[in-house]
């Protein structure tokens, strides 16, 4: 009969719809553990009511933690905070950078659980800093599960450009020069999980911006200034990517007749040292800002910044701006010049002077964020699943 072929549908239809209002809530909490049931009906579109009674499920079949309240403003009343059960799963996070790897196994409930840390030393081939990864991948997804936890995904963060995406291939400056390097086959070998690549720069923005409560709603702008200079942008909660999935990389740009990478990076100081014959480690040469050679890159490394920082504030005219690097190892006079440069230059051309500010992060912040975007890849499979076994 006319109609009955979707009458039998009408079930199956519904099914799936709650199926995607159940990923859809648990996936809010995920990205924003502590979030009360009012936050998630407010930002979802999903009535009070229905969302009060979902979460009453969840804590039934034990998925969420029951534990936590929060106070709605500074004198609000205090409700119940909503975060998933920390050892329903979690991610793997590596950052790697010119001098170190770093590693973290990061629960659903945005807790570390475990770090590791590994210097790499000036004279480290290719295939041992590949395996640095490569060890420390493993490693840390064999303590993860020896603690009863799942992993769902590793994310790398590493330095850029990256020259293919899909298999984490990089040209980057090393300790020993540039470098061609490919890591996602390498990895997903070992750990036998999925496995993605990002610029370490949009990590470092990403567990910045989501560690932050509240977030910020308009257009923040990272400039990570390390051995490399890029600027990575989160616009209303998204990372701004590009096209070729490394928007920003500010080195890139001309300054003079060379690129900014060659004047105010770490890369750029250590190249410096080496070609006078100076080794000294990278970071004792930070360490003495007062040290004729590391004087004498300040004086064309500080300008350069300043114009960089310059540049990027035009081209995306943000709402904020927080400066995190090399720099921020300086003395304080050193930054105040930076920004009074900064400031003097947009100021010249009429530009709109966002909140420019510089930030400390900790060393595990980028880890932090390459654990947090490749959970995002896998979360709405991950949490379907879990749904899936109580339906």
């Amino acid at each position: 009969m006319p109609g009955s072929s979707s009458s039998s549908n009408r079930p199956a239809r519904r099914q799936r719809s709650a199926e995607r209002t159940h990923v859809s809530l648990l996936r809010y909490i995920l990205d924003h553990p502590g979030a009360t049931c009012r936050d998630a009906a407010e930002d979802l579109g999903i009535s009070t009511p229905n969302v009060f009674r979902l979460v009453a499920w969840y804590r039934v079949l034990g998925i969420l933690d029951g534990s936590g309240q929060r106070q709605t403003g500074k004198r609000g009343p205090w409700s119940q905070a909503n975060t998933l059960r920390a050892n329903l799963g979690c991610s793997i996070g590596i950052d790697l950078e010119a001098t170190h790897v770093r590693g973290i196994v990061l629960d659903f409930a945005d807790n570390i659980t475990a770090t590791r840390r590994h210097p790499l030393a000036p004279s480290s081939t290719q295939d041992e800093i590949v395996s640095a990864v490569t060890h420390m991948s493993d490693e840390l997804v064999g303590l993860a599960r020896a603690q009863g936890v799942e992993v769902c995904a590793v994310g790398l963060g590493l330095p850029g450009p990256l020259t293919d995406i899909e298999r984490g291939v990089i040209r980057a400056d090393m300790q020993f020069g540039q470098a061609s390097l490919e890591f996602v086959p390498p990895v997903e070998e070992a750990c036998g999980l999925p496995v993605f690549a990002t610029s370490n720069s949009y990590c470092f923005a990403a567990g910045h911006h989501r560690m932050r409560i509240p977030r910020s709603r308009g257009i923040e702008m990272i400039v990570l200034n390390r051995f490399g200079l890029a600027a990575a942008v989160v616009w209303n909660g998204q990372l701004y990517t590009g096209a070729s999935h490394y928007a920003g990389d500010l080195g890139m740009l001309p300054y003079g007749s060379r690129r900014y990478h060659d004047f105010c990076t770490g890369a750029a100081l250590l190249r410096m040292a080496r070609d006078r014959g100076d080794d000294r480690p990278f970071t004792t040469l930070l360490q003495t800002p007062d040290d004729p050679l590391a004087h004498e890159w300040l004086r064309e490394a500080a300008p350069a910044f300043a114009q960089a920082i310059c540049t990027a504030v035009i081209a995306y005219n943000p709402d904020s701006v927080l400066i995190e690097g090399i720099f921020n190892r300086l003395p304080r006079e050193v930054r105040d010049r930076v920004m009074e440069a900064v400031l003097g230059q947009l100021d010249q051309i009429g530009n709109m002077v966002p909140e420019i500010g510089f930030f400390q992060g900790d060393d595990l912040m980028g880890a932090r964020g390459a654990a947090l975007l490749a959970r995002d890849n896998v979360a709405d499979a991950v949490l379907a699943g879990i749904v899936g076994e109580h339906m």
